[in-house]
C-alpha cells in the first residue's frame, strides 16, 4: 500500500529527527552507551524506510512514464486517423 510506505517513512523520518536532535544536544563527553544506541537505531530504521520509500517511487514513477508514453502514442495514433492531410 503506497500510503502506508509514506506514512511510515514521514513517522520514522520525524523519530529520527527527533532523536538526533536530542543527541545532538549532549555533549560528547555525556553521550552514554545507551544514546549511542538509540541513535544507532533510529539511523537504521530511519535508513530502511528510505529504502522502501525509494522503491516504491521507483515504480511510481515507472508507471507514470509508461502512463504518459501510452498517451503519446493513443493521441498520435488518434490524431492521425481523425484530422484531416491536406
Amino acid at each position: 500500500n503506497n500510503v502506508k510506505i509514506f506514512t511510515d517513512f514521514t513517522i520514522e523520518k520525524e523519530k529520527f529527527e527527533k532523536i538526533k536532535q536530542t543527541f545532538e544536544k549532549k555533549s560528547e563527553a555525556n553521550r552514554t552507551k545507551k544514546d549511542f544506541d538509540e541513535y544507532n537505531s533510529a539511523v537504521a530504521n530511519y535508513n530502511k524506510a528510505l529504502g522502501e520509500y525509494n522503491k516504491q517511487l521507483q515504480v511510481l514513477n515507472k508507471k507514470r512514464n509508461d502512463t504518459f508514453n501510452n498517451w503519446e502514442k493513443m493521441s498520435s495514433a488518434f490524431l492521425n486517423k481523425h484530422v484531416p492531410r491536406y
